[in-house]
């Protein structure tokens, strides 16, 4: 079961905007007066050398009519710039939705190992559970995951999905009956997830209408698996351009994901993200994209590498990056798969609000960001 949010932009992401800054014209710095075209990085025999990328001119410097040649394709340097775009939509998208992300699943999960089921802390989570999935909303993120058995309990086998509703007290306590002596006194029978108990549980209440089960669960036995998409409009002018955002993890019991945290980091993959927009016609998709979430005197945060190819018409591109709240974002772009042909690198300020994309031979253009 997925989770899926249409969002018309309640955390706004960011788009580029290309700028020509007056110390980098690419095709200033590259050519001289009366030049028909340039190359740049280009060898004696003309050709481009690997990561060059041929700047051809149009009907003069400064124009706005130069053409770029690279990966066997020809784009104006507008198509070119607009076929970079979508990178920075992930990119921002990957901070803040990561930010949500760790702090609201680092948060689950510490609140279950640490105090377990706590009726009060629960009421900070929307939660829905139907057939062994749970849907998780906090604000306008939203998650799915499952729990499943981490060991042999009883009937229930290794790796067998949890099938009750861990997040409701009835699953553990069964025949609750209530009745006032001196003091409120509840009795009760064991349900089937009672062995999952890691002590005692208090049951506490005025009536049977009001009753509070605290306990803490034996957190090592129980594996938790996210599987979750989400979808993502732009604003206009682009509302029909669409981000698909992706997440996974691989099976990990609750004990050993909250020492994780503050460890290596607990791992999320994106594998299948994609975007897609009608509006600078890209296609973007995510391959090898695993991310880490950690935990530091700051809070929950997450570090995110990655892997994608760029479609824009005939040309593809290939890239690899890094997108984190605690170190710098960039973004490597090839002309193949085995990311050997290097056409640039785009550095991404922190904040998001702008970036300088640096061609292989040295040559330099910088951008802004304004919201998706």
């Amino acid at each position: 079961m997925s989770y899926d949010i249409r969002s018309t932009g309640a955390r706004p992401m960011r788009r580029l905007t290309w700028m020509m800054a007056p110390w980098i014209s690419l095709a200033l710095a590259l050519q001289g007066c009366g030049s028909s075209s340039s190359t740049s990085g280009a060898g004696s025999d003309g050709t481009s050398p690997t990561g060059g990328v041929t700047v051809l001119s149009g009907s003069g410097l400064g124009s706005g009519s130069q053409q770029y040649s690279l990966c066997s394709t020809t784009l104006s340097k507008q198509d070119f710039l607009k076929g970079l775009d979508g990178n920075l939509v992930f990119t921002a998208s990957a901070i803040s939705h990561g930010r949500s992300s760790a702090q609201q699943i680092g948060g689950l999960i510490a609140m279950l190992v640490g105090n377990g089921i706590d009726p009060a802390k629960l009421k900070d989570y929307d939660l829905s559970f139907a057939s062994g999935d749970y849907t998780y909303k906090a604000g306008d993120e939203g998650y799915t995951f499952s729990l499943y058995y981490a060991a042999d309990l009883g009937s229930a086998k290794a790796g067998d999905k949890i099938p009750y509703n861990v997040f409701d007290y009835k699953s553990y306590l069964t025949g609750i009956s209530f009745s006032i002596l001196s003091t409120p006194n509840f009795s009760y029978s064991h349900g089937p997830l009672y062995d999952l108990i890691d002590g005692s549980a208090s049951v506490s209440g005025t009536s049977l209408a009001a009753i509070q089960a605290k306990f803490k669960l034996k957190t090592d036995l129980i594996n938790f698996v996210l599987t979750s998409q989400k979808a993502y409009l732009g604003q206009a002018p682009r509302d029909h351009d669409t981000l698909l955002w992706k997440m996974a993890t691989t099976a990990a019991s609750l004990t050993t994901i909250q020492s994780q945290f503050a460890a290596g980091g607990f791992g999320l993959l994106f594998d299948g993200t994609t975007y897609t927009s009608l509006y600078y016609g890209i296609v973007q998709t995510y391959g090898s994209s695993p991310a880490l979430i950690k935990k530091d005197d700051t809070g929950y945060y997450w570090s995110l590498t990655y892997e994608a190819s760029v479609v824009k018409g005939d040309l593809t591109m290939y890239q690899s990056g890094v997108a984190s709240e605690r170190s710098s974002n960039y973004t490597k772009y090839y002309c193949d798969n085995a990311r050997t042909n290097l056409i640039g690198t785009a550095t991404h300020s922190t904040d998001l609000q702008s970036g300088v994309f640096a061609f292989a031979d040295g040559s330099k253009v910088s951008y802004g960001l304004s919201d998706f």
